[in-house]
C-alpha cells in the first residue's frame, strides 16, 4: 500500500514500535525498588527459573512482578551466601508457625534458608529462619520484620510488604557478604606477598648453590681423576656428592 511508503508514516510506525517494545520490557521487569545504600547490586543476568518454585501464591495476592523479584533476590542471595527466602501465601491458617515449618519441609528448604508465610484473611504473617538466615535476622531488632511489612499488610498491600522486606533483607545480606569478602581479601593481601618473597628466596638460593657447585668442580675435580677429592661436595639443590669412577680394566 502506498501509505506505508510515505516517510512520515514510516517514522510514526517506528516510534510506536519502540514505545511498545519499551512498555513490554518494563512490564516484565521485576519490582525492585532502590536498594539500601552500600548494598550489592542485583545481578539480573543470573538464571532465576529454578527459584520460581519457592514462591507459592495460593491466596493470589502477589503480582507476577513481585514473584519475579523474589526469584531474582533468591538467585543473588544463593550466589552470595548460599541462602534463600521462600514466600508462601494462604487464604487462612490456624497456626502460621506450624504451617511455615510444614511448607519449609514440603519445599525442601535447606538448613540455611528462611520462609515467609502470609495469611490473607487474618492479615498476618510469620518469617521462620534457620542457620545463616537465622543468624542474620537475629542480629536485627525484634521488630525488623514488622517494620518492613506491618503498615503495608494493614492496608492489604501485600506486594509492597513483600517487596520492602526483600529490599531490607538484601541490605543485611550484602553487609554480611561484603564483610566475608573483605576478610578473604585481607588474608590474600598478606599470604600472596609472603609466598612471592618465599619463592624469590628459593630461586636465589638455587642460583647461589649452582654457583657454589661450579666453583667446587673447578677447584677440586680434574679430568680423569680417580681418587676421592680432598673436599667432598655436599649439594643442596644442584650437583651430586662426588664419587670417582673406578679405573679402567
Amino acid at each position: 500500500m502506498k501509505i506505508f511508503q510515505k516517510r512520515g508514516v514510516a517514522i510514526v510506525i517506528l516510534v510506536l514500535a519502540v514505545l511498545l517494545s519499551s512498555a513490554w520490557g518494563l512490564s516484565k521487569k521485576p519490582v525492585v525498588s532502590d536498594l539500601p545504600a552500600g548494598s550489592e547490586k542485583l545481578d539480573d543476568s543470573l538464571e532465576t527459573s529454578g527459584f520460581a518454585q519457592f514462591v507459592v501464591d495460593d491466596a493470589n495476592i502477589l503480582s507476577t512482578k513481585v514473584e519475579d523479584a523474589v526469584s531474582l533476590y533468591n538467585a543473588n542471595w544463593d550466589e552470595m551466601i548460599g541462602s534463600i527466602l521462600a514466600v508462601v501465601t494462604v487464604n487462612s491458617a490456624n497456626d502460621l508457625e506450624s504451617l511455615a515449618w510444614d511448607c519449609a519441609d514440603a519445599l525442601e528448604l535447606g538448613e540455611n534458608d528462611a520462609i515467609l508465610i502470609v495469611d490473607k484473611n487474618a492479615q498476618d504473617y510469620r518469617l521462620i529462619a534457620s542457620g545463616t538466615m537465622y543468624d542474620l535476622l537475629a542480629g536485627q531488632s525484634s521488630s525488623f520484620v514488622d517494620n518492613c511489612m506491618a503498615s503495608y499488610v494493614g492496608k492489604s498491600d501485600y506486594n509492597s510488604a513483600v517487596a520492602n522486606l526483600l529490599n531490607q533483607m538484601h541490605g543485611i545480606i550484602s553487609a554480611r557478604y561484603q564483610a566475608g569478602s573483605a576478610s578473604g581479601d585481607s588474608v590474600g593481601s598478606i599470604l600472596i606477598p609472603f609466598l612471592l618473597v618465599l619463592l624469590a628466596a628459593f630461586v636465589i638460593w638455587m642460583i647461589l648453590d649452582r654457583i657454589r657447585y661450579r666453583r667446587y668442580q673447578r677447584k677440586y675435580i680434574t679430568p680423569g681423576m680417580t681418587t676421592r677429592p680432598a673436599v667432598v661436595y655436599r649439594p643442596i639443590f644442584w650437583g651430586r656428592t662426588y664419587a670417582p669412577r673406578p679405573p679402567a680394566p
